[in-house]
């Protein structure tokens, strides 16, 4: 229910690997999600498609080569919070927006997308 990755660092091309550990297939009742420092080289776009997660945390992706385009598969979702993500380019909600949801944090390149 309560998943944290921190200080964790993919080689590059595996972005997909992380968008399959963050899915409701791997994690049905994944419901509070806290990423951490980061390091995915190469990365342009990182989906996160778990269906009942309520919250989401997000800070520092350090050695980024350009922005990533964040998309949101989660329908549930209630709690946005985006510090220090500086090359954070696009929030995107798929297939909508949530009907409430608290975006906190720091968005200064980025802003919710429907």
């Amino acid at each position: 229910m309560d998943l944290s990755l921190e200080n964790i660092e993919l080689v590059a091309g595996s972005g997909h690997l992380l968008a399959r550990l963050l899915s409701s297939a791997c994690c049905p009742s994944l419901q509070k999600l806290q990423l951490r420092k980061l390091r995915l080289p190469e990365l342009d776009e990182l989906l996160i498609g778990a269906s009942v997660l309520l919250e989401l945390f997000m800070s520092s992706r350090p050695n980024a080569r350009g922005p990533v385009t964040l998309k949101l598969k989660t329908s549930s979702l209630r709690i946005l919070h985006v510090e220090d993500y500086n090359s954070l380019k696009e929030i995107s909600f798929l297939p909508n927006q949530p009907g409430h949801i608290e975006v906190d944090g720091e968005m200064t390149c980025g802003e919710p997308q429907g």
